[in-house]
C-alpha cells in the first residue's frame, strides 16, 4: 500500500510525492483503495495520471543514535511551540461534541503518561496495555493516539541503547493491532515500530543527535514547526509524543551517566 502525498508534503516509508500542488485541484476524487499501475516514470489508471516528485521512491531512514543530554532549553522549546499551536487548532475542537472532546483528551493524556512510567520501570505488561489504549484512540485519518506513539518511538529510536526492549515488545504490539486503527495509520506506525520514519520526523531527529551549539535551538524550532504543519492536528499529537519521550529521557539520565 502507497500513500500518495502532494508537493511540498514530507516524504517517507510508503508514501510518493507526486507533481501537483493539491488534491482538490484534480477533476476526479481519488478513492483509498484506488489501484494504480506504474509504467516509464508514471502513475496512472484510466481516469488520472501523475508524475514524480524529485524525490526517491524507495525511502531510507537513516538515525544517529544520540549520545548526550537534552537540555532544559530544547524542552521548553517544545512546551512553548506546542502551547502555541494548541490555541490555534483549539477553535476546531467546538467541531466535536464537548464531552466526546474531553473524554478523548482525557484519554490520550493518561495513556501517554501511563506508559511513559511503565517505560521508566520496565513494567511489561502495562507497556502492553498502554499503547494498546493508544493505538486507533481520535478523530482523523491518523488517530491522535497513533500519531503520539510514533513521535515516541522517534525518541525510543534515538536512544535505542537504553530502550531496545521496549522498542521489540511496541514492534510486537502494533503488528498484533492492524485490526484497531486505519490501514494508512497502522502502516505509519508499523514503520516506525522499525525505525522509519517521514523525513521531518528524520530532519528533527538528526539535530538532537548533534553537539548542542549556539543556533541548535533555532534550527530546532525551524523543524518542529514544519511538524507541526502535518495535518489539522497530527503534527501537534506527534511532537507531544517527542516531548513526552524526551522526558521520559530525562528521567533515565542519571542511569546512563548523564546529569
Amino acid at each position: 500500500m502507497i500513500t500518495l502525498l502532494c508537493d511540498g508534503l514530507p516524504n517517507g516509508p510508503s508514501t510518493a510525492l507526486v507533481n501537483i500542488p493539491s488534491f482538490s485541484s484534480l477533476s476526479k476524487a481519488i478513492d483509498v483503495g484506488q489501484k494504480f499501475v506504474y509504467h516509464s516514470g508514471l502513475l496512472a489508471n484510466q481516469d488520472i495520471e501523475f508524475s514524480f516528485s524529485n524525490k526517491p521512491l524507495i525511502w531510507e531512514s537513516t538515525i544517529s543514535p544520540i549520545n548526550r543530554a537534552i537540555k532544559n532549553a530544547e524542552i521548553d522549546l517544545i512546551s512553548e511551540l506546542l502551547m502555541a499551536h494548541e490555541a490555534l487548532i483549539s477553535p476546531l475542537d467546538m467541531e466535536i461534541e464537548n464531552s466526546v472532546a474531553l473524554y478523548i483528551s482525557q484519554k490520550l493524556r493518561e495513556s501517554l503518561e501511563g506508559l511513559i512510567q511503565a517505560l521508566f520501570y520496565k513494567n511489561n505488561v502495562l507497556v502492553k496495555v498502554y499503547v494498546e489504549a493508544l493505538i486507533g484512540l481520535g478523530q482523523g485519518l491518523t488517530p491522535s493516539g497513533d500519531d503520539r506513539l510514533l513521535g515516541l518511538m522517534l525518541v525510543l529510536y534515538l536512544y535505542g541503547d537504553r530502550f531496545q526492549d521496549e522498542i521489540y515488545q511496541i514492534e510486537q504490539i502494533v503488528d498484533n493491532s492492524q485490526d484497531k486503527t486505519h490501514d494508512i495509520s497502522w502502516w505509519m506506525l508499523h514503520h516506525g515500530s522499525l525505525g522509519q520514519f517521514n523525513e521531518w520526523l528524520l530532519d528533527y531527529g538528526n539535530l538532537l543527535s548533534k553537539p548542542f551549539q549556539s543556533d541548535s535551538l533555532l534550527n530546532e524550532k525551524a523543524c518542529l514547526l514544519k511538524i507541526l504543519s502535518i495535518g489539522s492536528q497530527s503534527g501537534g499529537d506527534m511532537v507531544t509524543g517527542i516531548l513526552s519521550g524526551l522526558k521520559l529521557v530525562k528521567m533515565t539520565n542519571i542511569e546512563w551517566g548523564f546529569k
